[in-house]
């Protein structure tokens, strides 16, 4: 390793050791901070997720709970896949609907 040091510092010009000195801490803070977005991020689409299954999909607390937990772990996908459920069921009962009065 300090063979490869030296020779980087002998081959790089000094703006290229300084930029690249400066850019790591920032890096190393932005993953920091990144995996805490990314927590509440997920903590907010489980939260979301919850709030379809209760009411729009009228799930058990069990089921309500197992759908959050898939939504907080996966993230996206799986809040797609409930937001897609509600979308089917939101058509099912507005074509149910239409049908019973005519």
């Amino acid at each position: 390793i300090d063979e490869f040091a030296r020779l980087v510092e002998d081959n790089c010009p000094l703006y290229t050791l300084s930029l690249v000195s400066s850019v790591l801490p920032l890096i190393k803070v932005m993953i920091f901070y990144g995996w805490y977005v990314t927590i509440v991020a997920h903590g907010c689409e489980a939260i979301f997720t919850s709030y379809l299954t209760k009411t729009k999909l009228r799930l058990k607390t069990s089921d309500i709970a197992r759908w959050a937990i898939l939504s907080f772990t996966i993230g996206l996908p799986m809040t797609m896949r409930v937001v897609t459920l509600a979308n089917i069921q939101r058509d099912s009962l507005a074509q149910n609907k239409g049908i019973k009065t005519k």
